[in-house]
């Protein structure tokens, strides 16, 4: 039972629990609008999950479902619901005397009565913009900081060792949790073994809907850890189990997540086959959080096809279904994905809308991996507007993005990216300060695409001045022979306008001893 002052605390409650309980379907209701038969039959209907009733002030005014509520309890306890209350701002009577005198065993969970609060709300919305000023306590995870979580794992292993050994029911819901939070830290060896140590208690307790859901969660860990014969193990055990449970949501989940990993293998159609699978089971058991990520999924299938109208009418289908239900960290892919296809379909006012709409989502969320890449998109399509000063502007915030969250992107495109940009703008300077940073970076990571369009723009900034031609030759040279060393046929393929006239001046034969040559000074150089 939750009493709010700020609807935004309503859709963060609902996007942390679809986020953390994907298998659990769904539904609300409006306090002020329904009548006592639909009520119970939309909780009957429901079977399992959540069921969010708002404005749970007006069902305590109204004698026919409090008094109908109260007389069928028992029935009600018997489905596995979790009913969330929400009550808006109102006097300290309503919320706890009333709900005493009226609901009388809704009192004797006065332990569940939450008051939640955000301060001075307006003045923090007012102060936000889309660029990144303070990274003070951040997260790259998003909500609560990287501190606050290991706190947390801290605190719960304390409760395990001071659980009576008996207590098996809440030892598995601390396991549940010190997993859950070991995985959004990034501790996946850690979060696998408290996992398995779930697994057998689920065996113990003959429960196959939460084994369900442990294998399909280990199935998404092996899959970051790029153990993909583990992940598909898990999944496939997932889907067994759940198929036999007969939950067609949990088991539209395991679909799509089986979808996600198949595409990150690259096998393509079985990823759609897995979508296309979970669509129709979502579609059965109404469960429109899940319906908006397949949607948003398939999507991503025609993107990699580059069919761009199939992909929008998708991402179109999704951002529907995730508005509808309040699903904003949902909203921010499917706005990112949103962006792609307008960018590809040139339709770059729409693109840079949408980008704008996840970004601001994005970093009400503190979700820095999300804003890496939608900075990425965002310089591709500056550069597309010739808007150069904002290409520098996104590319810093990235470059802040990496040294306070190593390992998230190489700094040296990043730098390239700047380094462009003021080429653009006629400061070579400033070209070559960014361009040397960028091959120096690319050099040290063994990034030889990246060190190669360095040194081939390296090589065009020499180029725009009569005395420094020999230099751009000599840049040019030298990318194209690290370019055909390695087998780098796209960039061979871009740099073909300056390699062409010298090659052809001397032959191929000397074009590389002469590489060779720049390319032994140059690694000595580094």
């Amino acid at each position: 039972m939750i009493r709010y002052n700020e609807t935004s605390i309503v859709n963060q409650l609902k996007n942390d629990l679809y986020k953390n309980f994907p298998e659990r379907p769904s539904f609300v209701v409006d306090g002020s609008k329904i009548d006592y038969k639909s009520l119970v039959n939309s909780y009957y209907n429901l079977g399992s999950g959540f069921f969010f009733i708002e404005n749970f002030d007006k069902i305590l005014a109204n004698p026919e479902i409090y008094n109908g509520l109260n007389q069928r309890r028992d029935k009600l306890a018997s489905y596995p619901i979790a009913i969330i209350a929400l009550i808006s701002p109102t006097t300290e009577d309503l919320f706890i005397r009333q709900i005493m005198e009226k609901m009388p065993d809704m009192w004797a969970y006065r332990s569940m009565l939450i008051d939640l609060r955000i301060q001075d709300y307006h003045k923090i919305e007012a102060n936000r913009s889309f660029k990144i000023t303070n990274w003070e306590n951040s997260s790259v995870l998003g909500g609560s900081t990287m501190k606050e979580k290991i706190n947390e794992i801290n605190r719960l292993l304390k409760r395990i060792g001071s659980s009576p050994q008996g207590n098996k029911k809440h030892i598995t819901s601390v396991y549940e949790q010190v997993a859950r939070l070991y995985t959004e830290v990034g501790s996946y060896k850690k979060a696998i073994e408290y996992y398995l140590k779930l697994e057998k208690l689920y065996l113990e307790f003959h429960d196959n809907a939460k084994l369900g859901t442990i294998y399909n969660d280990l199935g998404i860990i092996y899959s970051f850890l790029k153990d993909y014969t583990e992940s598909e193990q898990y999944y496939k055990k997932s889907e067994e189990l759940r198929i036999n449970i007969g939950d067609d949501s949990a088991l539209g989940t395991t679909y799509n997540n089986l979808g996600g990993f198949y595409n990150e293998i690259g096998e393509w159609d079985k990823a759609l086959q897995c979508f296309l699978k979970a669509e129709q089971l979502l579609v059965n058991s109404n469960y429109k959080n899940g319906l908006g990520a397949v949607y948003n999924n398939i999507g991503g299938f025609y993107i990699h096809n580059q069919n761009w109208d199939q992909a929008l009418h998708y991402f179109l289908k999704s951002e529907t279904l995730r508005l509808s239900i309040g699903d904003t960290q949902g909203l921010a892919i499917t706005y990112f994905n949103l962006g792609v296809v307008y960018y590809n379909l040139n339709e770059l006012s729409r693109a840079l809308e949408c980008y704008m709409k996840s970004g601001k989502i994005l970093i009400e969320i503190n979700d820095f991996s999300g804003l890496r890449n939608l900075y990425i998109r965002l310089i591709e399509l500056y550069f597309a507007l010739q808007d150069y000063k904002k290409v520098i502007e996104y590319s810093i915030a990235i470059r802040d993005i990496e040294l306070k969250f190593p390992n998230l992107v190489k700094l040296g495109i990043i730098n390239f990216y700047i380094g462009s940009a003021y080429s653009y703008l006629g400061e070579s300077a400033k070209a070559f300060e960014y361009y040397f940073k960028s091959e120096k970076e690319c050099h040290e990571l063994g990034d030889e695409e990246g060190v190669t369009r360095a040194l081939y723009h390296i090589g065009l900034e020499y180029l725009k001045k009569p005395e420094t031609v020999g230099k751009a030759v000599d840049y040019f040279t030298l990318a194209g022979y690290i370019a055909f060393k390695s087998g780098l046929k796209n960039q061979l393929s871009q740099m073909d306008y300056m390699l062409k006239p010298i090659i052809d001046k001397n032959g191929k034969e000397h074009f590389m001893r002469q590489g060779e040559i720049f390319y032994e000074s140059w690694v000595k150089h580094f």
